[in-house]
């Protein structure tokens, strides 16, 4: 499209995304433009119906620099995609798509639900927290600690 300004081509995007009434997967050029994608699109849609899908890297194919917070964001989106089944706009950029993502069967073993009222053994969420790579720490300050 040429000649839009601003917003424009988001404007454009929201009124596509609500007429197909599909998920759409919607990749930028990088992540600072998908930032910019990303809050027109949450002004402009339902925020349930927005999701941003970033990398697990601080730095793109170093896996010793992974960015905690962005695996849990992964792993939320991928969930609310599968749980759901209304039409959703991700957002994205090329360095995600290289990354390999989990199958949604595999997700659905290794998620362990725990309700208000449930009494579980020690030793078995130990055990299971380990089995998925939590780390044990004293003071749990980012994800994939407990």
């Amino acid at each position: 499209m040429k000649g839009l300004v601003g917003s424009g081509l988001s404007f454009r995007l929201a009124t596509a995304f609500k007429k197909l009434k599909k998920t759409t997967l919607l990749i930028l050029e990088n992540s600072e433009q998908a930032a910019y994608y990303l809050n027109d699109m949450e002004g402009l849609l339902k925020p349930t119906e927005v999701l941003y899908f970033p990398a697990s890297y601080r730095q793109a194919y170093n896996p010793e620099a992974t960015d905690n917070a962005n695996v849990l964001l992964r792993s939320e989106v991928l969930k609310k995609i599968s749980n759901s089944k209304k039409p959703q706009l991700i957002i994205s950029y090329p360095d995600v798509i290289f990354e390999k993502v989990i199958s949604q069967q595999t997700l659905k073993k290794k998620t362990l639900q725990v309700n208000k009222g449930d009494l579980l053994n020690l030793d078995f969420i130990n055990e299971t927290l380990f089995e998925y790579g939590f780390d044990r720490v004293n003071f749990v300050t980012q994800p994939g600690e407990f």
